[in-house]
């Protein structure tokens, strides 16, 4: 009678409250259902995996178990979740779609009974994502995605290039994360064609004009590595590149952790070329440019290197650039493929180098190997012994260019408005620069070695360009020695 009295009260319900009874959901049997849940940062964020659900506790906690509401996550961050036991029938995760609506993801059908379920899902939009079992909601949490942004980079003076051929490029490079790494890419700008009233007049040539070659590699050189803010300048011998004293166009590109890229404004630059003072070393990069310029010219080029070796008793003093021309001239007429002409141009740019500054060209070449197995050896962390082994490599193929130099400066007179003590800098001077340079490394410092090593480049191409007496200069090598 009681029972029949409290359906009358209930009413139309009775009957649903009643089966609720039997009903069970699927986390339901306790110890027989378990559902985990976490979110994992992309590992370049150094950020922690933040834990969701595991097992009885279905919500995100903080360090003090406190319920944690709306969390922010990085972008790309995973969601991974588990579930397994008697009571499991199915797993689906909803997410934020496209369009704002959800989407439904479902884990595959198990094959035994108690298979363990997983859901992994890459969270790249702001919303809530809900976990269901059997077409119930077990879990719910809410995301807001903190966006990675893409790198920035910029140039924070305009190129500098010195008469040597070198270019220097100041920057500045900046993420939410870290800079991986920042390079200069080179565009070459298309020549104009010739329009003027005697272009009708010059010679056509024949077939297509074969493919220019490959832009210079310029990496810039990160103060640290994995920096979020970078800034500093870097130094590139770009002089002997085919491309050098033509106008092209430059953009900065950095690369950060998540492998996303940001450029900086393109700007339009003349390439550095090195300066040739003496006649027969100009008149062999000018047949070289031609070769760089138009291939086709090839039959015009082999004329004119020719007719430079008519003579050599009256004007080539050294036998090996004598040789080295009439070797080019013989290739460039019994060949014609891509692999001669590069091989070529590498050859009349020793040639010219051979002549205008005769021994020094070896011993300059040595000291910039030496400078760049040092270098590579700071980034690569290589250990003390390695250290001084190339600092002591270093230190030879610097005496030997400082000795080259000086004989090659003998009977020449002084630049003008120079002070001729000035020029020269003293192996008292080079060596106090080296052994700071050695100290910094040894003592862990090799941030600041890599620097100092690259001010040395810095300063040796302007000695070598007969620029080292002006006062900036005078001012950084004697912060140097300090």
């Amino acid at each position: 009678l009681g029972v029949f009295a409290l359906m009358v009260v209930v009413g139309d319900s009775a009957a649903d409250r009643l089966w609720s009874a039997f009903r069970f959901s699927p986390l339901a049997k306790g110890a027989e259902a378990r559902l985990d849940a976490w979110i994992t940062p992309p590992s370049y964020t150094g950020k922690p995996p933040i834990m969701l659900a595991d097992g009885g506790i279905t919500g995100p906690r903080a360090q003090d178990n406190r319920p944690v509401g709306v969390m922010e996550v990085p972008d790309k961050s995973v969601l991974i979740v588990r579930a397994g036991g008697a009571g499991i029938r199915g797993l689906t995760i909803q997410v934020p779609g496209e369009d704002g609506t959800q989407q439904r993801i479902e884990a595959p059908a198990p094959v035994n009974r108690g298979d363990v379920l997983e859901l992994k899902f890459d969270v790249r939009r702001t919303g809530t994502i809900t976990v269901h079992s059997s077409d119930t909601q077990v879990a719910s949490w809410t995301f807001t995605v903190i966006p990675d942004h893409l790198p920035k980079i910029s140039m924070t003076k305009e190129p500098e290039r010195s008469p040597r051929g070198s270019l220097k490029l100041f920057y500045k490079a900046e993420d939410d994360y870290g800079i991986v790494s920042a390079e200069a890419r080179i565009r070459r700008l298309t020549p104009k064609a010739d329009t003027s009233s005697t272009a009708w007049a010059r010679e056509q040539k024949k077939g297509a004009r074969p493919p220019y070659e490959r832009p210079p590699a310029l990496t810039l050189r990160l103060p640290r590595a994995y920096a979020k803010t970078a800034e500093g300048h870097s130094l590139h011998e770009v002089g002997d590149h085919p491309w050098a004293g033509m106008r092209v166009e430059l953009t900065l590109i950095a690369k950060d952790l998540a492998g996303q890229t940001g450029r900086s404004e393109t700007t339009e630059i003349t390439l550095p070329e090195r300066r040739f003072t003496k006649p027969l070393a100009r008149a062999v990069i000018e047949q070289r440019r031609k070769l760089v310029e138009d291939p086709r010219d090839r039959p015009m080029i082999a004329k004119a290197i020719d007719a430079l070796t008519l003579e050599p008793e009256d004007f080539i003093e050294d036998l090996q650039v004598f040789l080295g021309l009439r070797s080019v001239y013989w290739r460039l007429q019994r060949e014609d493929t891509r692999a001669m002409r590069n091989s070529v141009v590498a050859q009349l740019w020793n040639v010219a180098l051979r002549i205008e500054d005769g021994n020094l060209t070896d011993a300059e070449r040595a000291l910039r190997a030496a400078q760049d197995r040092l270098q590579q050896a700071l980034r690569d962390g290589a250990s003390d012994e390695e250290i001084q082994r190339l600092m002591q490599e270093l230190r030879q193929a610097l005496a030997q260019f400082m000795e080259q130099l000086q004989r090659q400066a003998e009977g020449q007179p002084p630049t003008q408005g120079n002070n001729p003590n000035q020029q020269m800098l003293s192996q008292q001077d080079l060596e106090q620069m080296l052994r700071n340079l050695e100290n910094m490394a040894r003592s862990g410092n090799r941030e600041m070695a890599e620097q100092m090593l690259s001010q040395l480049r810095d300063l040796l191409d302007r000695l070598q360009s007969g620029r080292m007496a002006d006062q900036g200069q005078n001012q950084r090598l004697g912060k140097m020695m300090d």
